[in-house]
């Protein structure tokens, strides 16, 4: 038999949720029966026929069921018995935060199932919400995984090259090193420019001077010209070659 034709099948709400028994049922258990039911008889999950009417009968247990006092009426009310269930801790609890909240209106009219659903759905968002911030500062994490990683690899420097390396002043050296580079290159940007004097000095420039006519010419080239077609200067070559027997003359 599917769940949805022992949900149709079923005579009263405590059947319809899946408990075998007509007994006060603890209200976590009633929305974790009706969280897994709704999803197998969900209209839009499950294409049987019958699936609608299935989950509206589940919604409308669901609604009985989950409150504490809708609980205890109909329990009295299927049974015959004019004695409340006695609750228990979990309940004693839940009912003590419900005094503390602001009492729901009632309805004016009966809740669709799809809006049974919708409310369930938001009320389990809201506890896992709650959950985790009253437990998600408080996990235990199992230290035995650690153990199993296989240990570090020793490291290759020793400590002592270590702390040597770390005294031995490498950021100050880094930054007069940046320092005296930065200039560099800010200069190397910049048009080379032949470098300034520091005291004014005159132009040094090769003269062009014939000795032997104890002449200034204004280049080289007016210099080889005139010893080569100057008649002066081959007078003056020729003077000065006998110069030297003359002058051996007169000292003898």
């Amino acid at each position: 038999m599917s769940e949805v034709d022992r949900i149709l099948a079923a005579p009263n709400h405590f059947f319809v949720l899946g408990f075998d028994t007509i007994e006060y049922v603890e209200l976590a258990a009633v929305r974790k029966q009706y969280k897994a039911l709704a999803r197998l008889v969900h209209p839009d999950k499950c294409s049987e026929q019958g699936a609608e009417d299935a989950f509206k009968k589940l919604s409308v247990a669901y609604e009985c069921l989950a409150d504490e006092g809708l609980q205890c009426n109909y329990l009295a009310k299927v049974t015959g018995s004019k004695k409340r269930p006695r609750p228990t801790e979990s309940s004693k609890k839940s009912k003590h935060q419900k005094h503390h909240q602001s009492p729901p209106s009632r309805p004016t009219r009966p809740r669709t199932a799809d809006e049974i659903y919708a409310d369930f759905l938001r009320e389990e968002e809201r506890q896992a919400e709650a959950e985790f911030l009253k437990r998600g500062f408080e996990r235990n994490y199992d230290t035995n995984s650690y153990d199993k990683r296989p240990p570090s690899p020793p490291p290759v420097h020793s400590e002592d090259f270590i702390d040597e390396v770390l005294a031995s002043g490498l950021e100050n050296k880094q930054a007069k090193w940046s320092q005296f580079a930065q200039p560099q290159r800010h200069n190397q940007a910049q048009p080379s420019q032949p470098p300034q004097p520091s005291h004014p000095t005159a132009p040094r420039t090769e003269s062009a001077c014939c000795l032997v006519c104890r002449r200034k010419f204004l280049s080289h080239a007016h210099l080889e010209r005139h010893e080569k077609d100057s008649k002066l200067h081959a007078e003056n070559l020729a003077k000065a070659a006998d110069r030297p027997s003359t002058d051996l003359d007169h000292k003898a």
